[in-house]
Formats: structure tokens, C-alpha cells, sequence
């Protein structure tokens, strides 16, 4: 392998040519990126050829480059490598850079700077995401309550059954699903366009906790079927698209939700 410190050319692009058997790939919205640094801080590193001109390295500057019309890059010729070596030093430029990490702290802190100084930070690379997330970090959690501390409940019920609350175009009521009565009401009249419903499983669960809590409804024994079937009879009654219904697998078996369903919709179901 020969690489001197003097051979560094001003080479025209049209003499650069891909290599075909590198398995990298670049994005439009990357080269795009790359071409904006260029822009910025000009062509800091040299593209990587071998005697022939095919890039081993520094692909993507030079579709950057093509991209904003420039007719010389630099580059370096790197002569003596086999065909072997030169596949392998292709994929080890590609991927040594990869098994780095960030000093997530350092990396927070470094944003924060910029962001303060209103510099470019699409010119990092990061995603908007990442910046956000950087940033996000920065901010100080509010101790709003203890961790492991549970607040009171308030002693007094502000929901009732029958009670319908509005929030923006959403309507939300509490009340029965078997009754046909509250599901019109909460639709306003109307028809849902999907329907995602988790119904008692009729499982008895118990907490697991010493206080041992239960769920309201969740013991239905021999009167499951005749809930599943008014609640299912009122659900298809008022749905235009799909039915989702979601079961406990150990709490009921297959049949348990398809009878009821079945005889709710026919044996279309």
C-alpha cells in the first residue's frame, strides 16, 4: 500500500468513478447534508482512490459534491492494495466509524452551547428528533411528588354514571355499554367508524398487593354470555368499520367471545 504525503491532486470529478462493489449506501436527504457542510466548512477531508480513480473511500462527498456542480475535489491515489484489501478497507472506513459512542452528557451540553448561540444545527447531523431530545434532557425534572408516595383520592365522586363530558370534538360517558340508550348518547347519534373495546374478562382477578384489589364486574360467571351478547348486539348496531375486541387469553378461550359475537351479527361473523 502507498499513500505519500504529497499525493494529493486536484482531480476533475468526471475522472472519479464509484466503486461498485462498496455496500453503502446514501440517502438523498444525507447528501444533501453533506453538501451543506462542504458549503460551510469546505472540503476538509480528501476523497480516497485507488490508480484507476474508483473511490475507496469519500463516496458520498462526491455525489455532495457533484450535487452543488463543483468540477475539481481533492483526492488521494492509493495504489498497491488487492482487490481483497480494498473491499476490506472499504467497509472498514464505513463501519470503524460506527462503533464509536457519544458521551451523551458531553454531546447535551455541546447542543445546549449552540443552541444558545444560535448556530446551524442541522449542520451536525443529528436529526430534529435528536436535538429535541438533547435539549429535553437538559431541562430539570419537576418533583411534582414523592416517588414512591401515592396521593389521596379525593372523597369526592366527580364522575357519575350517566355523566358525559365533551372535550373538544371528543365525547366521553360513563355508563353502561349494554344499554343501547347510553351508547346513542355518547355517539350523539351517530355511527362510529371503528370500534377498540377491552370488555370485562370475567377472569376474578385478584391484586396482587396486600389489599388484595378486585375489578367491578370482572366475575360475571354464567351471566358473561348474555353481557358479551347485549354489548356486542349494541357495538355492531352503531359501527360502520371494524370490531376490535380484546380478551384475557387465560380468563376465556376463543369460543367465549365468538358465540355471543356470533349470534350478535349472524354467522357472517
Amino acid at each position: 500500500m502507498s499513500a505519500p504525503e504529497n499525493n494529493v491532486n486536484l482531480t476533475p470529478i468526471d475522472q472519479i468513478k464509484p466503486n461498485p462493489s462498496n455496500p453503502r449506501e446514501h440517502s438523498t436527504e444525507q447528501i444533501a447534508q453533506i453538501a451543506r457542510s462542504i458549503e460551510e466548512f469546505g472540503f476538509t477531508s480528501l476523497i480516497l482512490v485507488d490508480e484507476t480513480g474508483m473511490i475507496l473511500a469519500g463516496e458520498g462527498k462526491w455525489l455532495a459534491a457533484k450535487q452543488r456542480k463543483m468540477t475539481h475535489v481533492p483526492t488521494r491515489v492509493i495504489s498497491g492494495l488487492t482487490e481483497t484489501k480494498k473491499l476490506l478497507y472499504v467497509i472498514a472506513d464505513n463501519q470503524l466509524g460506527l462503533n464509536s459512542t457519544w458521551d451523551q452528557e458531553l454531546l447535551n451540553k455541546a447542543i445546549e452551547k449552540l443552541e444558545k448561540e444560535a448556530a446551524d444545527l442541522d449542520l451536525t447531523g443529528l436529526s430534529l428528533q435528536e436535538i429535541d431530545r438533547a435539549l429535553a434532557d437538559l431541562v430539570p425534572e419537576q418533583d411534582w411528588i414523592g416517588e414512591d408516595e401515592i396521593p389521596s383520592a379525593s372523597p369526592t365522586v366527580i364522575t357519575l354514571p350517566g355523566d358525559l363530558w365533551t372535550l373538544g370534538k371528543h365525547r366521553v360517558l360513563c355508563d353502561d355499554a349494554t344499554s343501547m340508550e347510553a351508547v346513542e348518547k355518547v355517539l350523539d347519534g351517530g355511527l362510529a367508524d371503528m370500534v377498540f373495546c377491552d370488555p370485562p374478562y370475567s377472569a376474578a382477578y385478584s391484586g396482587k398487593t396486600s389489599r388484595k384489589l378486585t375489578i367491578v364486574n370482572d366475575d360475571l360467571g354464567a351471566g358473561f354470555y348474555d353481557f358479551l351478547l347485549k354489548a356486542c348486539t349494541n357495538i355492531l348496531a352503531v359501527t360502520k368499520g371494524a370490531v376490535y375486541i380484546c380478551m384475557s387469553s387465560s380468563g376465556c378461550t376463543r369460543s367465549t367471545v365468538r358465540s355471543p359475537t356470533q349470534e350478535a351479527t349472524g354467522p357472517r361473523f
